[in-house]
């Protein structure tokens, strides 16, 4: 059976992966590789996507053609025969090196030199498609063909079964259908605007008849306006002639009146001019009259003077008549005092001699003060020492929120991968007692790295799905926990049990780390994070992080060597890369894969869990501290409540004995100073006669003021006749 255009005849491989060198002869239709895992299918599958140009994105495995370069080997070949219908065979040839001065990538094309444009060419010409994946499909892509559409389905088909133009016509077919779409809707929305417009027009028509009668009426108004002028205009007219004739009777009768009043109007003025005389002489008398109550006024004004002056005087002499009556009182009060004064002097006796007591208290005033002084210094001191203290409390307390708030920024990001498992955690967190065992949070929360930066190892080696799952001590709780979550919470979650019983040398490592330091190898897994004994048997168990050694870039260069020399270690770390070793059954062969290692996204948050505990424990310390400090300042603040009571006391006692010492010296100073002031008042006397006598003489003076007064009055209140 012939072959069809473009059908591979024969592949050649060379340093590809898992081969040193083999050949392959296709047939011209089916052909079926098979074979156990590990022993190169996927590699023939590399071989064909990358010697007809393809992408490496479109394998889903390494990144660059060198990563396909087997292990200790600096270059391969790939050599693709394809089938032509029209002559020879066409044969691509593909050769990528690890290293060296060249390009990385040469081509040729049935033995000339060519570019990777004129290969891609070639292959399309020929209608191999390796990005389509109905056409082919490497086994990571799956995935990615099981997520596509009907209609993407479709159009990669077209492309890959179809003539050149069949997917351009497919696309020219959708479109016009858009376009068909587009104008349907421009049909729609212009009859819609069409049916707005008429219903409009519909509307205004009465609108348009109403305004061509309204047109009309306004002009009949406008007439009738001219007209109302008019008639406003002769009905003024004839009220005025009216009025004129009115006006011509009324000058006619004042002739008349005047000519009968001529004679009363002469008499009447004669009698002004009479009147005017008399008002002359009115008005002079009047002025004569107004001066004499002038001076009248102002002898009354004098009078009342007087008068107020002589009722002073009287309310002086009271004043002092009762200044008098107050000196003689305070005089009598006075000479009681003095009395009782002398009468306590001679009753005092001498006072004993108090010195030598007073010099005593004053040593026990010092000796209390300078007590005082240091109980007052102590305090201030316990007092820098709390003040202090709490100052660290408050350090160290900051300290811990900020460290146990990273626990807060791993359960966030929890939150936004997997919102099921957080609502179970804070669940759990509120139930944890209806459980007989502990039931752990997942490791995302609960695991701690010692060095961030190596958190990308733990989160390659260990799913996602196990990253979020609850790990439990017994079955009964896992059981009882699942049927809460899914009944209940109505949350999907992972949970796991693990062997609590596990004996610790099972969760060591087989040989020491020492062992493999030369090939740059510095701890194993479970040396780079701390976590939940429990935790730790279960990934111990599961995925043998004690037994997977995690090295350095040397390590890289040494893989070779350790797949050779060591072959218990069937993965390991190095910077970027997981390495995983296996070894065929049937023919004992050993093949190792290569994965890069992607950026840590859920572990590279840690807290330090030593870190914790010593702050803890330093808070515990600084808060004995400050209770021990408080106690003492306590102790002080009543040792000095008691002294100055004590200094109180003292000064008590000191006052009464300054007072009985001085006591008679006080009562001859109050003698004296009462006497003194008995001569004061004394001297002060008023003589009450010579004051009478002087009030009499002011009260006759005052009294012919006023008879002088009374006489100008009369005088000047006399008017002659008019």
């Amino acid at each position: 059976m012939e072959y069809a255009e473009g059908s591979i005849v024969k592949i050649k491989i060379e340093n590809v992966l898992t081969y040193d060198s083999v050949e392959f002869t296709c047939g011209s239709r089916l052909n079926v590789i098979i074979g156990p895992n590990g022993s190169g299918k996927s590699t023939i599958v590399c071989a064909i996507c990358l010697g007809l140009a393809g992408k490496t994105s479109w394998l889903g495995r390494a990144h660059s053609p060198v990563d396909y370069i087997k292990y200790g080997k600096n270059k391969a070949r790939i050599d693709i025969e394809l089938h032509n219908n029209d002559g020879d065979n066409w044969i691509i040839s593909r050769e990528f090196n690890r290293q060296g001065h060249g390009p990385l990538t040469k081509w040729w094309v049935n033995g000339r030199p060519a570019t990777q444009k004129v290969v891609e060419e070639l292959v399309g010409r020929l209608k191999i498609q390796v990005g389509n994946l109905t056409q082919f499909l490497p086994q990571e892509k799956v995935n990615d063909f099981a997520k596509m559409s009907d209609t993407e389905l479709l159009e990669n088909t077209e492309k890959a079964i179809g003539d050149t133009d069949l997917f351009e016509k497919h696309q020219q077919l959708k479109d016009s259908r858009s376009n068909a779409v587009t104008l349907e809707q421009e049909y729609s929305n212009l009859q819609a605007l069409l049916n707005q417009e008429q219903q409009k027009n519909a509307r205004i028509e009465q609108d348009v008849k109403n305004f061509e009668e309204r047109k009309v009426f306004l002009l009949k108004i406008e007439k009738h306006e001219q007209k109302k002028a008019w008639v406003k205009y002769e009905t003024k007219r004839l009220e005025y002639k009216a009025l004129r004739k009115d006006k011509d009777k009324a000058d006619e009768e004042l002739k008349r009146v005047r000519a009968m009043y001529a004679p009363m109007e002469n008499e009447l003025s004669e009698a002004k001019k009479e009147s005017d005389t008399l008002s002359a002489l009115i008005k002079n008398k009047t002025g004569e009259l107004n001066q004499s109550a002038k001076s009248a006024e102002a002898n009354g004004k004098d009078i009342d003077s007087l008068t107020d002056k002589y009722v002073e005087i009287q309310e002086e002499f009271k004043v002092k008549k009762e200044e008098e009556e107050a000196r003689k009182k305070r005089l009598r009060d006075l000479n009681k005092q003095l009395a009782l004064l002398e009468e306590e002097l001679k009753n005092t006796k001498d006072v004993e001699d108090v010195q030598p007591q007073l010099d005593a208290m004053n040593k026990s005033l010092r000796d209390v003060t300078q007590k005082i002084g240091q109980v007052t210094e102590q305090g201030d001191e316990c007092r820098l020492q709390i003040a202090h203290h709490k100052r660290n409390l408050n350090g160290i307390q900051h300290e811990l929120t900020v460290l146990r708030n990273i626990e807060n920024l791993r359960l966030q990001t929890l939150r936004a991968k997997h919102k099921d498992t957080y609502d179970a955690v804070l669940w759990l967190r509120e139930n944890q007692h209806q459980f007989q065992s502990t039931i752990h949070e997942p490791p995302m929360l609960c695991v701690n790295m010692k060095n961030p930066t190596m958190a990308k190892y733990l989160e390659g080696h260990i799913s996602f799905n196990d990253m979020r799952a609850f790990v439990c001590e017994t079955s009964e709780d896992m059981n009882k926990f699942m049927d809460i979550m899914k009944d209940e919470q109505k949350l999907r979650v992972n949970a796991v049990k693990t062997n609590i019983h596990l004996p610790p040398e099972q969760c060591q490592p087989r040989f020491p780390i020492q062992r493999y330091r030369k090939y740059g190898f510095h701890s194993y897994l479970m040396d780079l994070f701390t976590c939940p004994d429990a935790v730790m048997k279960f990934l111990c168990i599961q995925y043998k992080v004690h037994s997977i050694p995690v090295g350095d870039n040397k390590t890289k260069d040494n893989v070779d060597k350790i797949v050779k020399e060591h072959p218990e270690l069937n993965c390991f770390y190095t910077t970027n890369n997981q390495y995983n070793i296996k070894k065929s059954r049937y023919s004992n062969t050993t093949s190792s894969r290569s994965t890069v290692l992607k950026d840590a996204s859920l572990l590279t948050v840690s807290m330090d869990t030593q870190k914790e505990k010593e702050l803890v424990q330093q808070l515990h310390n600084e808060n004995e501290a400050v209770g021990q400090r408080e106690e003492k300042y306590k102790q002080l603040q009543q040792m000095s409540h008691d002294l100055n009571q004590q200094l109180g006391q003292c000064r008590e006692e000191m006052r009464k004995l300054r007072a009985r010492k001085d006591v008679k010296k006080k009562l001859q100073s109050q003698i004296v100073t009462k006497k003194q002031s008995i001569k004061n008042v004394e001297s002060s006397a008023l003589d009450i006669t010579a004051e009478e006598e002087k009030i009499k003489k002011k009260y006759k003076d005052i009294t012919d003021k006023k008879l002088r007064y009374l006489k100008q009055y009369e005088e000047t209140t006399k008017v002659g006749p008019l």
